[in-house]
């Protein structure tokens, strides 16, 4: 959707799970620079990893002034909106540079969002939305089969099926900070089931 070509800059608003697997696959399709944000330190620990990404800390760090300086005023060429915060919509308007795209992948709590759209208009961005993955799982199944992509190293947590509430109440209260991605132990889950 994003037609992300190699040596693009891009963003990645949200370093969560969702965040992550489009890093991931941004990296798979060659992009030059990601600039990724979140407030969570262990997951922009886990972004830190991989070549070419600068974390940056959305509560201490000023994101857009950083990515427009390593951009020298430019912007990224597509910005990925993971997170469906408040206000992301309008940043990653303000990071896209000129012709360039915005998708929007996180799901916000509210059903409008605002943005300035004389920004977007001026800058003839492209604003898509993706709601599913649209005959790309055989790719992804793929990538995961051939080792291209790996997704063991967002597994922060791993669980019993004994407890599988724990995660839940884990993720939805924001307990733990540490939190990536959980896992309900597959092999305790087999065991169980047959």
């Amino acid at each position: 959707l994003a037609g992300l070509q190699a040596g693009d800059d891009i963003a990645i608003l949200g370093c969560g799970p969702v965040g992550l697997v489009t890093l991931k696959a941004a990296l798979l399709r060659g992009a030059h620079r990601i600039f990724i944000t979140d407030r969570i330190e262990a997951r922009l620990g886990l972004a830190s990893r991989h070549e070419n990404v600068i974390p940056i800390h959305i509560d201490k760090t000023d994101v857009n002034q950083v990515i427009l300086d390593q951009t020298k005023g430019r912007g990224v060429d597509l910005v990925f909106d993971a997170c469906g915060a408040p206000g992301s919509v309008a940043q990653a308007v303000e990071l896209a540079a000129i012709g360039g795209k915005v998708i929007l992948i996180g799901i916000p709590a509210d059903d409008f969002v605002s943005f300035d759209s004389h920004i977007c208009r001026r800058k003839e961005l492209a604003l898509l939305a993706v709601r599913r993955f649209k005959h790309n799982y055989w790719k992804c199944i793929s990538a995961l089969a051939t080792g291209r992509i790996t997704l063991k190293d967002m597994i922060s947590h791993n669980f019993t099926i004994e407890e599988i509430e724990k995660p839940f109440h884990l993720v939805e209260q924001y307990q733990d900070t540490d939190a990536a991605k959980m896992l309900v132990d597959r092999n305790t889950v087999s065991e169980l089931a047959g």
